[in-house]
């Protein structure tokens, strides 16, 4: 994916289970078994000053 939410944290957290999932999986001789859902979230900012709010 090339989209900005895709590049979030929460987008990189929620692919790297898929990531240790199928790494484990070819490291012990098996095909992959999961792909990656496009999760993607989008950092909402309200003010300057203030922590961003997350939509997903």
């Amino acid at each position: 994916m090339n989209t900005p939410n895709a590049k979030t944290a929460s987008a990189v957290s929620s692919h790297l289970k898929t990531i240790e999932t199928n790494l484990t999986q070819v490291m012990q001789g098996k095909q992959p078994c999961m792909e990656y859902d496009g999760y993607a979230s989008c950092p909402l900012v309200v003010s300057t000053n203030r922590v961003s709010v997350q939509i997903e």
